[in-house]
């Protein structure tokens, strides 16, 4: 039940703040950048949570796949 609500907050507040993070970095503003980096190592956290805590269920392989995009965003972009 805890992988619900916090799936609701991803995609309520992580995922648009991502997207306007995403923007405003990709027009070389360092604040934007810095908060970009923070939601991504917020969802790298999330996502390790959920491969390595969670039991296995139907999203196993999207969680991993979640983990490895951000986790390679993370040490590519930064």
């Amino acid at each position: 039940m805890q992988t619900f609500e916090q799936n609701i907050i991803d995609l309520l507040f992580v995922a648009p703040s991502l997207i306007i993070s995403g923007v405003f970095a990709a027009r070389k503003n360092r604040n934007a950048f810095r908060i970009w980096s923070g939601v991504v190592l917020y969802l790298t956290y999330t996502f390790t949570i959920y491969c390595f805590d969670v039991h296995f269920n139907k999203l196993f392989l999207v969680y991993c796949l979640g983990l490895g995009f951000s986790f390679y965003s993370l040490v590519f972009f930064s």
